[in-house]
């Protein structure tokens, strides 16, 4: 799989772990210290999110890692 195509699921599992806890792009923003304007690029990959981020992430969904890398195929 190309890196490309890694960073895209990731980004739809960002999507859809805020989505499924009823946040918006400005409330995650503020809980991570970025812009609004950065959760829409984590979101749509044209940028990476930190491991850091993913970290405080798992604990604000309060879920496990494995949920932002799903979907993904060898």
């Amino acid at each position: 799989m190309s890196n490309r195509k890694i960073i895209k699921n990731i980004a739809g599992n960002l999507k859809r772990l805020r989505e499924e806890n009823g946040l918006s792009q400005a409330a995650v923003a503020k809980y991570l210290h970025v812009s609004f304007q950065q959760i829409q690029k984590y979101e749509d990959g044209s940028n990476r999110i930190t491991a850091d981020k993913i970290y405080r992430l798992k604990n604000l969904y309060k879920t496990a890692y494995e949920e932002f890398f799903s979907n993904l195929q060898e």
